[in-house]
């Protein structure tokens, strides 16, 4: 029975980061780091590499009067199909080969999720600037949109080209409420990129009744809690796992940690009805670095 269970725990770790890395992308600036950070993670990964572009005709271009045979549809295929190449050719002068790409007409969101599903991506990579649209105004949406429409993990990648690869990966653990597969994926994450990983986990004083954050001994169980999960974690994916047990508003913390450009915060959200969680909206828009955003079970 023990034999089993390592098997099944050594078989689940090898298949995370298997599939390809598809990386979304219209050319814009916003992108650039997210390019080179796909590319390093399927580098790293060994698996193969991929482009999607989505491409609409504007509600105002589908009403508006033309003159001549005009083909607008064309058009705006076409310039998807230039921006994509212009893509391909900038990763190609990074020494980067890139599999076959995919271009096709509808919403970003539906365009990259349908992509992802069908070519069984591990990883979605999006370019973004805290409080800016999905690369830029050519995605047309903001990152918590597009990121509610994925079944795959995002990696939304933001800042200069410094701050690319992350000098360590923040997996969150607000109260202990989030889906393990957070974990899971963040620790994978680092052992690709061979960076170290801390499980943190905030205790908000108002959700744990006869929990005293000024008294050392109300730590301890949790403490030590988090800490045999971060050991069973580093034992199960080969990271560096350590950890960090602290009380304040979860928000806040994490945010805090994520002001750093070179800090990777690995949320998960699972799916509710009034859609992301506080924590991980909070990192879409203001994070000044990379954000991992992990699907839950519901999801």
């Amino acid at each position: 029975m023990v034999q089993a269970a390592l098997d099944e725990t050594a078989s689940r770790w090898r298949r995370r980061l298997t599939g390809p890395v598809l990386l979304a992308d219209r050319g814009s600036d916003d992108a650039e780091v997210a390019r080179r950070a796909a590319a390093d993670v399927a580098a790293h990964a060994g698996v193969p590499l991929r482009l999607v572009t989505a491409w609409e005709v504007p509600a105002i271009a589908r009403i508006t009067p033309t003159t001549g045979e005009l083909d607008v549809s064309g058009v705006y295929e076409n310039s998807a199909l230039a921006a994509q190449q212009v893509v391909r050719a900038h990763l190609a002068s990074l020494g980067v080969r890139v599999g076959p790409g995919y271009v096709a007409e509808g919403s970003a969101t539906a365009v990259v999720a349908l992509t992802a599903e069908m070519i069984d991506a591990s990883l979605v990579v999006i370019g973004s600037r805290a409080g800016r649209g999905v690369g830029g105004h050519l995605m047309g949406m903001l990152p918590e949109a597009f990121v509610r429409g994925m079944h795959r993990p995002v990696l939304v990648v933001r800042g200069q080209s410094g701050d690319w690869p992350p000098s360590s990966i923040i997996i969150v653990d607000a109260d202990g409420s989030d889906d393990p597969a957070v974990a899971d994926e963040g620790a994978s994450l680092a052992r690709v990129l061979k960076v170290p990983a801390v499980l943190v986990r905030v205790t908000s004083q108002r959700s744990a009744p006869g929990f005293d954050g000024r008294d050392e001994l109300s730590f301890r169980p949790t403490r030590e809690e988090v800490r045999s999960r971060a050991a069973r974690l580093e034992a199960e994916s080969g990271a560096e796992v350590t950890s960090w047990v602290t009380t304040g508003e979860p928000v806040g913390v994490f945010l805090g940690l994520a002001s750093d450009p070179r800090v990777l915060v690995a949320a998960g959200r699972r799916a509710r009805r009034h859609g992301l969680s506080r924590i991980v909206s909070a990192l879409l828009h203001q994070a000044a670095g990379p954000v991992l955003i992990v699907p839950g079970a519901e999801s």
